[in-house]
């Protein structure tokens, strides 16, 4: 394996190749002291996005990921769905259901 060299490996420097996306990201997980870190690299044909355009578009999906984030830590976001009941043929109100019983249950039951 070697790199393909300033012209690529078609042999020109693609300027008149169609550009198969207008954005790439590439993201990686690694594990750190600190817990599980996220890192993403962009990428883009330079003759359609600027450097702007890009830094906008990704500011916009780290603002996005941290509300999402801040969305999940809340102890009242969210809850089951029928594919965490896997095994069983649900649909998402009888989960629902469920989880209503299971609430009042949950001061316990009477053995």
């Amino acid at each position: 394996w070697q790199l393909a060299g300033p012209t690529g490996a078609g042999g020109t420097d693609g300027s008149d190749t169609p550009a198969p996306h207008v954005l790439e990201g590439l993201a990686v997980v690694r594990d750190t002291p600190d817990g599980p870190e996220l890192t993403v690299t962009l990428s883009r044909p330079r003759r359609l996005l600027t450097d702007t355009d890009v830094e906008r578009i990704g500011g916009t999906w780290v603002r996005l990921l941290a509300g999402l984030a801040a969305h999940t830590d809340d102890p009242d976001a969210g809850g089951h769905t029928p594919s965490d009941f896997h095994l069983l043929d649900l649909e998402q109100d009888e989960v629902d259901q469920f989880q209503a019983i299971a609430a009042k249950l949950e001061g316990g039951l009477s053995r």
